[in-house]
Order: C-alpha cells, then sequence, then structure tokens
C-alpha cells in the first residue's frame, strides 16, 4: 500500500516521483487510514477514505476547511490535485492530502491540569469557535440536511435499542458478559451500561424545540477534540484539524458538542467559555440548551465507543475507556444537576403542567 501511494496516488497530487523521500503508515486507532508523507522538503498527512460515499460526503468539509483557510482561521493546510479537486479516488480508497501541523497536543486525561495550569485556554479556544461560526456564516458553502434538535436527542436512546453488526440482536450487556477473559474496561461497561441507559432514555423526552431559534444553523466542525486541537509551546490554537464529520448543526447545541471536551462539566469554566464564545460570535447562546448539549455529546459519544470497542474496530483499549470514563463523568455531572433543577422546580410549582414544570427548570 506504501509503494501504491508514493507511485499511484501521491502524483495525482502533483509530486514527481524524485520529490518523495518517505512514506510512512500513522498508527490507526479507530478511525480511516493515515500516512505521513515526507515530499518537497515539508511533511503531509494522506488519508484514505474506504467508503464510497466519502466524495459526497467530504465536500462540505472541504469547502469550510478552504473557506477557513482563506479567512485566517488556523487549519491544516489542503492540497488540490492536479485536476483541481480536493480528493482522488481509484481502486483502493478515496484520497486527501492536508499539511502536517507541528505542535502539541493533550488527551482528555490531561484536560483538567491543562486548564488549571493554563485558564486562558478556555477563553481562546472559546474565541476560537465564535470566530469559527462568524466566518463560516459568510461562506457560500454545499447544502447539507441536518436533523431536528430532538431527534438529535433520540439517537443515543435508539442506539442503545439496536445490536449493529450483530443478528440475530445480541445487547451489549450479553455480549460483554459472555466474554471469557473480561478486563477492567469491561467490567467498568457492565457497572455503567444501566446509569448510560437511563440518562438516554430522559435525553429521548427533554423538550427543548421551544428554546431553540429554528433558523441559527451554523456550519459545524463535529468532532472538536484533544486529539484534533495542535498547540504551541505556550498553548495558543496552532490549528484545528480533521473535519470529516463536518455538517450543520443548531448553534446553542454545536456550543455545547464542543464544551463537553473542551471545558467538560466544570461550570465555571463552562460560564467562562460561554462568555467568550458570545462575544466572539457576536450571538448569544442558551445555557439550557448547551448543558443538554453536553449531555447528548457524551451520551453519543460514550455509546459509539462502545460499539467500536465490541465490534474490534479499536487499536488502543487504554485511550478509549479513558475517554468513556470522562465523558460519563460529564454525562452524570452535568444530568444530575438538571434533574435535580427539575426536581426543585416540581416542588416549588405544584400547580405547574408538566411541560411548564420543565420550562422552568431549563431556566433554573
Amino acid at each position: 500500500m506504501l509503494g501504491h501511494a508514493a507511485t499511484e496516488i501521491l502524483p495525482r497530487f502533483g509530486f514527481a516521483a524524485s520529490d518523495i523521500d518517505d512514506v510512512v503508515r500513522v498508527p490507526q486507532r479507530i478511525k480511516n487510514v493515515n500516512y505521513r508523507v515526507r515530499a518537497e522538503g515539508a511533511d503531509w498527512v494522506l488519508k484514505r477514505y474506504d467508503s464510497p460515499q466519502a466524495a459526497a460526503r467530504l465536500e462540505f468539509a472541504h469547502q469550510l476547511e478552504q473557506g477557513l483557510a482563506e479567512r485566517g482561521f488556523p487549519v491544516a493546510q489542503l492540497r488540490c490535485a492536479t485536476d483541481g479537486r480536493t480528493l482522488v479516488s481509484d481502486e483502493t480508497g478515496t484520497y486527501s492530502l492536508h499539511s502536517w501541523v507541528d505542535g502539541r497536543q493533550i488527551s482528555i486525561d490531561q484536560r483538567d491540569e491543562t486548564l488549571r495550569a493554563h485558564p486562558e485556554v478556555i477563553s481562546e479556544l472559546a474565541a476560537a469557535l465564535g470566530r469559527f461560526h462568524r466566518l463560516s456564516s459568510a461562506m457560500d458553502l454545499p447544502e447539507v440536511t441536518h436533523r431536528h434538535p430532538e431527534e438529535l436527542l433520540r439517537m443515543p436512546s435508539r442506539a442503545l435499542r439496536s445490536s449493529p453488526g450483530r443478528r440475530p440482536r445480541v445487547s451489549r450487556e450479553l455480549r460483554l458478559r459472555l466474554r471469557p477473559r473480561k478486563s477492567e474496561f469491561d467490567h467498568w461497561l457492565l457497572e455503567h451500561l444501566p446509569a448510560i441507559h437511563s440518562h438516554a432514555e430522559r435525553l429521548a423526552t427533554t423538550p427543548i424545540s421551544d428554546r431553540i431559534d429554528a433558523d441559527d444553523i451554523v456550519a459545524s466542525h463535529h468532532d472538536i477534540n484533544w486529539e484534533n486541537l495542535i498547540f504551541d509551546d505556550r498553548f495558543h490554537l496552532r490549528a484545528l484539524l480533521d473535519f470529516d464529520n463536518a455538517t450543520r448543526v443548531h448553534r446553542d447545541l454545536d456550543v455545547g458538542l464542543a464544551a463537553a471536551v473542551l471545558v467538560g462539566p466544570d461550570p465555571e469554566r463552562l460560564t467562562t467559555f460561554l462568555a467568550t464564545y458570545t462575544a466572539a460570535a457576536e450571538h448569544p447562546v442558551e445555557r439550557a440548551v448547551v448543558e443538554i448539549a453536553i449531555q447528548l455529546k457524551c451520551a453519543r459519544s460514550v455509546i459509539w465507543s462502545i460499539d467500536a470497542y465490541l465490534g474490534d474496530r479499536v487499536a488502543d483499549e487504554s485511550m478509549l475507556a479513558t475517554w468513556c470514563r470522562h465523558m460519563y463523568a460529564g454525562l452524570d455531572e452535568v444530568a444530575n444537576v438538571r434533574h435535580r433543577a427539575l426536581t426543585l422546580a416540581c416542588l416549588l410549582t405544584p400547580v405547574m403542567s408538566a411541560s411548564e414544570t420543565v420550562g422552568a427548570a431549563l431556566t433554573l
């Protein structure tokens, strides 16, 4: 495959054979296969997509990336092929090529320590997200469908009722219990799956349509996490990477999806994040909806991670276990805060209707 990349794929991106010094496969974790390329005296990332729908799905993502780069937002530059397109396809897959961005990265288990040592990172990332939304709102991007907010909230519950990749249907719990040699992560999953089910069911019945501006839909990276952020030695943002999941989402939800990973459930950090975002985006957000979106991100991410793990699509179990524990902690803490608010609203307003009570809880 490395020889194929050097002889067949990279020349279609304009590299002469004599310009290519090295092609090395990057260790794979869960997603698509990547290669680090040394050519023309610079480093590049060659990404391979096996899905036949990749070209259509990535049109929006690549136009968004290019538009942000043109406006000075920090991303990894896309290199166009000799035909002017950003994708090259053959019988082995579909490929894109980005410039390699040097710098430092952290993992989610380093987040809290990093933010304590560098609290200014919270404001910098919030400002970057606000600028992202403000710049992309002026772009002429391809149309992509977006899901209704309450449909998004039902997705974790629906996912838990399904059993992807297995016929006949076998529950996640049973598949874990049938494992002959259970790891520590297996035991953790078995202990917490009932609570994950409860959180997912609660999300599925949370009404938010009346709290969201139906027309306030923004371009979304849709996968902002610490592995997709490159910093310099002083923790200034150098690049936001990996736009492969880019789509459109309601603004308040997108802010929550990002905050779930970047600041977690800490209320003071979230207050700082939202205030800075509002100033940079020049647009307010509804904190109650952001907190619901944090729960959505955490629940969806844990469920997706479990399915990847059970489907043997994970190369680094330790990394995944750490991710799931942090996502679950965020889900549990924010959900319990909202649940206590709802309980308090019920105690204070016994004559309210059910919908009025939920609305009162959302304002607390």
